[in-house]
């Protein structure tokens, strides 16, 4: 279910973030979150 909801967050984000800098810097906040949540 996380890595549904973190790929979906994903795809909105490379919607709604053209900015590349803003997105890598957002996908890796949620791939802390993500290991944390593990």
């Amino acid at each position: 279910y996380l890595a549904t909801e973190g790929l979906w967050a994903t795809e909105m984000f490379e919607i709604n973030a053209p900015n590349k800098a803003l997105r890598k810097q957002i996908l890796k906040s949620l791939l802390d979150m993500t290991r944390k949540a593990n």
